[in-house]
């Protein structure tokens, strides 16, 4: 039997980038040849000619010369989004035959059809190690934000804040990431007295992760940040505001804290900084939810379902993990 083939578009950089790279890594040991596309040059070509039986995008491609099926993967609010591609999404949307995304949050918004399927962003759980809690005399916070979104970046003026409010003096909070507003929050976080270091891009985060005992995160513009599964894959508890699909991530209290505003983000943070076993806890839960929920391993069956209807190869046994 052949082969299936699958061309995988996304952007070049970023979150949808590594989602590739990691569909491009997890399709062959189902038996399905991918090739993934993440350059202008691949995107034009592509239009033109495909050898692939299914196309699956993260990207709009609203004009194309060939006939194949194609899935269409929205993984944040494309219309929040300030670039030329924006204005291709609802074409695409209207032309795909089966279109999934990230979360119900993403999905009510926009919103998309009823046939959308939510099938959240999976990460690979082994990849991260796991974080080691005990009582310490100072404990280490730490966060990823992306500083090319100003209404991201306006959440870690509300993470400061938490911070002040908790009163807590015994910690030091590590901020991964880097872009345009990197320059002015460092200097709004040294007029706050907290003993807060921004360290830029890392080219290995879960370094930071497994070497930290709280993951804190706060934002006012997000569709499913996976720097927040990586957290809890790193057995680290999470501390993270109410906001579009955190809720379909985190159980408030079982596997992380959810705050509805910098108030109840100060107390959650208290009452980790109380219990060491309490923070053992919370990432123990972390760490089996996220290999339950959020695991390639677990997620990759949904996409093979929709894969097998769209190329009339769903009564088949073609998926065999290699």
């Amino acid at each position: 039997m052949d082969k299936p083939r699958v061309s995988l578009f996304t952007a070049r950089a970023g979150g949808p980038y590594q989602w590739g790279r990691d569909m491009l890594a997890e399709l062959p040991r189902w038996g399905i040849e991918a090739t993934h596309i993440a350059s202008y040059n691949g995107y034009a070509a592509s239009l033109l000619r495909t050898d692939a039986d299914l196309v699956h995008t993260t990207i709009p491609i609203p004009f194309k010369l060939w006939r194949k099926p194609t899935l269409l993967t929205v993984q944040g609010d494309y219309t929040e989004e300030h670039n030329f591609l924006q204005r291709y999404y609802p074409m695409m949307v209207a032309n795909a035959d089966a279109i999934t995304t990230s979360s119900q949050h993403v999905k009510d918004k926009i919103p998309l059809p009823a046939t959308a399927t939510v099938i959240p962003n999976p990460i690979f759980p082994d990849r991260f190690k796991a974080t080691e809690h005990g009582t310490r005399e100072k404990l280490n916070l730490v966060t990823v934000m992306n500083f090319y979104f100003k209404d991201k970046v306006r959440g870690l003026v509300d993470l400061f804040s938490a911070l002040e409010k908790s009163e807590l003096t015994n910690f030091r909070c590590i901020v991964v990431g880097d872009g345009p507003y990197k320059y002015a929050i460092e200097a709004h976080a040294l007029r706050t007295g907290l003993d807060i270091i921004f360290s830029g891009m890392l080219e290995d985060v879960g370094l930071v992760l497994s070497n930290s005992d709280i993951f804190v995160y706060y934002t006012h513009q997000d569709s499913f940040p996976n720097t927040i599964t990586e957290a809890m894959a790193s057995k680290l508890p999470v501390v993270i505001n109410n906001f579009g699909s955190i809720g379909e991530i985190v159980e408030h209290g079982h596997d992380g804290l959810v705050a509805d505003n910098p108030e109840q983000f100060a107390e959650a943070l208290r009452s980790l900084f109380a219990r060491a076993e309490y923070r053992r806890e919370l990432g123990e839960n972390a760490r089996a939810s996220v290999v339950r929920k959020f695991n390639w391993r677990v997620v990759i069956s949904h996409f093979l379902q929709i894969y097998g209807r769209l190329l009339g190869r769903e009564k088949e046994k073609i998926w065999t993990r290699n």
